[in-house]
C-alpha cells in the first residue's frame, strides 16, 4: 500500500517537471507524504475550480477562442514532451485568480506515451472519451487508448461544448448510449469503417439502411441561443477533431494554426513567438537578474537538443508584475521599433496577454552592470561610454520614442566587452506634437523641470536632462540632486530662480507655480563651484561647457541629442564613430 501511493506520486511528480516551463499547466509546488497513514498530496500553486456549466452560457466567441487556445498550446506542449494526459474534461480545466488564465490539471491518470503498458488502468470520464477509448474493451488493438489523439478527441469535446452552449458534446447515461450518440451525429458509416481499420468488434444493431449514413451536418445543432459563438471557423474546427478515426484528427500543432484563431492573433499588439519550430526547448530559470517596481527580470537558459548535441542560449525574461501590464505593452511596441538599433536592448519575443495572466517579454540576455557615477576611472572611458548611451537615445528619438526613465538604473555596461546596453522601456511613449503626456512618471532626481511644473506638452528634451544630470553626476562624482529637499529646489539653487520664473511665463501653463518659487531668490551658480581636488581631472573645460548646454530650464534651448554627440568634449567619437540608425 505505502509502495503503491508513493509510486501514484512520484509518477506525478516526475510528469509535472517535465511541464513545469509550460504557463497552461498547474503549477506543483511541493509533495506532502505522510509515512503512517501512507497518505499523499500534490501541493499546487492557487487555482479556481469553476463551475462549467454555469459559466458556458456567458461566454464571448473571443473568450472561446482564448480558453481554447491556451488548452491546445498546453496539450501541444504535453505532447511534445511525449505525455499523454487522458482525462481532458471539465474537472480538469481550471482558471486562473483572474479567470483568463486557463490550467490544465487532473494529471492522476496521464502517461508518457513510451512507457505504456497495456493492462493501464482506464479513466472514468465517459463523456469526453473518444470512440477508441470507449470501444476498447472489443478492440484487440488495446494501444490506441494512450496515443495522442485520444486528447485531441476530448478537446474537441470541451469545444463542442462552449460553441453549443452543451454540458456534453456527447451525452449518455452510459458508454454504450454515448458510442450511439456519437453514431447519430457522426454517421454510422464512419463508425463501422473505423471498427473494421482497427479490427473492433461493433455489436451495436443499425437498424437497416443506415449503415452508410453519414451523419449530420453539425449546423443543425446551432439555435438562437449560440449562433452567436457557432462561427463557421468554428465548427469547421470542431469537425477536424471530432473524427472518429484517430489517425484523420488534428494534432494540437494543426489545430493551433486553423483560421478559428486568426482574429485572436491579429488583434494581439505583442509580438509572436516562433511555435513553428520541431525543436523541443526546454528552459533553466536563474537567478534574478533584476527588478523594478512594476516587473522582475530572470536569467533563463535554453536548452536546444539538435542533432549535434545540446546547444545552450541565455536570455533574459522580464516577468511584468499584475495589474501593470499595459506598461508591458509599451514596451514592447517600443523595442519592435527599435529592432537592430545600437546599444539597446533587443526584444526576442513575448507571451500573449490574451493567453496569460502575466507578460513575460523575452529579450537578449546583457551581462553587465548598471552605471555608476562613481566607476570611471579615467576620463576617456567616461566620454567613451556616455558616447554610446547618446548612439541609444539618438535611436530611440529617431524613431519617435521618448524612453522617459532615462537613469543610472537603466543602463547596464561590460566592461570586458565595451558594450553598453539602454534597457526598461517600460515607460517609453511615442511622440507626437501637441499629445498631453503624463508628469507624474519617471525617477525624481533624474526629472526634467517641465515635468516638475505639470507641463504636459514635453518631448524628447526630458531624456536629454537626464543624461545631463548623469554626465554631471559622473564629472563631479557625486550626485547632484542628493539633498533631502524637493529636486525642483535643488534644480533652482544652481541655475537659479529668475530664470525659473521666466520659463514659467513662456510655458503659459504653469502659472499655478510662479507665487510658489517667486518667494525664492536663488542667484545662478557656476559650474565651476562643483570642481574640487576629486574631480578635477574630469571638469575639464569641455566637459562644463557640455553640463551647462544639457541642464537649460528652458528645454527648446536645451542639446538635442545629435548637437551633443557632435559637442567638443566627444570628439574624436562624434567624428570617427557614424552611428548606424
Amino acid at each position: 500500500m505505502a509502495n503503491e501511493c508513493k509510486e501514484i506520486l512520484k509518477k506525478e511528480r516526475k510528469i509535472l517537471h517535465y511541464l513545469t516551463q509550460c504557463p497552461f499547466i498547474t503549477r506543483l509546488r511541493c509533495t506532502i507524504y505522510n509515512h503512517k497513514k501512507y497518505q499523499g498530496w500534490l501541493a499546487y500553486d492557487f487555482f479556481l475550480e469553476p463551475e462549467w456549466d454555469s459559466i458556458i452560457p456567458s461566454l464571448s466567441i473571443d473568450d472561446i477562442k482564448s480558453y481554447v487556445y491556451q488548452l491546445l498550446s498546453g496539450v501541444e506542449f504535453c505532447h511534445k514532451q511525449g505525455i499523454v494526459h487522458r482525462n481532458i474534461s471539465w474537472d480538469s480545466l481550471f482558471l486562473g485568480t483572474r479567470r483568463k488564465q486557463l490550467l490544465i490539471g487532473g494529471w492522476q491518470h496521464a502517461l508518457f506515451h513510451a512507457d505504456v503498458h497495456p493492462l493501464e488502468s482506464e479513466v472514468k470520464m465517459p463523456y469526453f472519451k473518444s470512440p477508441e477509448r470507449l470501444l476498447n474493451e472489443t478492440s484487440r488493438n488495446c494501444l490506441l487508448q494512450f496515443d495522442f489523439p485520444v486528447d485531441m478527441w476530448s478537446v474537441g469535446c470541451v469545444l463542442g461544448c462552449l460553441i453549443f452552449r452543451k454540458k456534453y458534446m456527447f451525452d449518455g447515461v452510459d458508454w454504450r448510449m454515448i458510442v450511439l450518440n456519437i453514431e447519430a451525429i457522426l454517421g454510422s458509416k464512419a463508425m463501422l469503417d473505423f471498427a473494421a481499420k482497427y479490427d473492433i468488434e461493433y455489436n451495436f444493431i443499425i437498424p437497416c439502411g443506415f449503415e452508410r449514413a453519414t451523419g449530420m451536418d453539425l449546423k443543425e445543432l446551432i439555435t438562437e441561443r449560440n449562433r452567436k459563438v457557432a462561427t463557421n471557423e468554428a465548427i469547421d474546427l470542431l469537425k477536424n477533431l471530432i473524427v472518429i478515426d484517430p489517425a484523420h484528427r488534428f494534432t494540437a500543432n494543426e489545430a493551433l494554426y486553423h483560421d478559428f484563431f486568426k482574429s485572436l492573433k491579429e488583434s494581439s499588439t505583442y509580438a509572436q513567438l516562433q511555435r513553428r519550430s520541431s525543436t523541443v526547448h526546454k528552459y533553466k530559470i536563474g537567478k534574478q537578474a533584476g527588478f523594478g517596481l512594476f516587473s522582475r527580470v530572470y536569467k533563463i537558459l535554453e536548452i536546444n537538443k539538435t542533432e549535434k548535441g545540446k546547444v545552450y542560449r541565455e536570455f533574459a525574461a522580464k516577468h511584468v508584475l499584475d495589474g501593470y501590464t499595459g506598461f508591458a505593452e509599451k514596451e514592447v511596441k517600443a523595442l519592435e521599433h527599435l529592432r537592430g538599433c545600437p546599444n539597446i536592448i533587443q526584444l526576442h519575443g513575448v507571451l500573449e496577454k490574451v493567453q496569460f495572466k502575466y507578460d513575460y517579454i523575452f529579450m537578449e540576455y546583457f551581462e553587465g552592470e548598471t552605471l555608476d557615477v562613481f566607476h570611471f576611472p579615467t576620463l576617456e572611458e567616461l566620454r567613451f561610454y556616455f558616447y554610446q548611451l547618446l548612439v541609444a537615445l539618438k535611436a530611440c528619438h529617431s524613431h519617435g520614442i521618448m524612453h522617459r526613465d532615462v537613469k543610472p538604473a537603466n543602463v547596464l555596461i561590460n566592461y570586458r566587452t565595451k558594450q553598453l546596453r539602454l534597457i526598461d522601456f517600460g515607460l517609453a511613449e511615442f511622440y507626437t506634437e501637441g499629445v498631453r503626456y503624463d508628469c507624474t512618471l519617471g525617477a525624481l532626481r533624474y526629472k526634467a523641470p517641465e515635468l516638475y511644473l505639470g507641463h504636459e506638452y514635453y518631448n524628447y528634451a526630458v531624456d536629454m536632462w537626464a543624461f545631463g544630470v548623469i554626465f554631471a553626476s559622473c564629472i563631479f562624482k557625486r550626485n547632484i540632486f542628493d539633498q533631502p529637499k524637493p529636486v525642483i529646489y535643488q534644480i533652482m539653487r544652481i541655475l537659479g530662480t529668475s530664470r525659473l520664473l521666466d520659463y514659467i511665463v513662456k510655458l503659459g501653463d504653469a502659472y499655478k507655480f510662479y507665487w510658489q518659487f517667486s518667494s525664492t531668490n536663488y542667484p545662478i551658480i557656476s559650474w565651476n563651484s562643483f570642481v574640487n581636488d576629486k574631480n578635477r581631472d574630469f571638469a575639464t573645460e569641455d566637459a562644463l561647457d557640455f553640463i551647462d548646454k544639457s541642464l537649460v530650464y528652458d528645454y527648446e534651448r536645451r542639446l538635442k541629442v545629435e548637437q551633443a554627440m557632435e559637442h567638443p568634449f566627444f570628439y574624436p567619437y562624434s567624428t570617427s564613430i557614424k552611428p548606424n540608425i
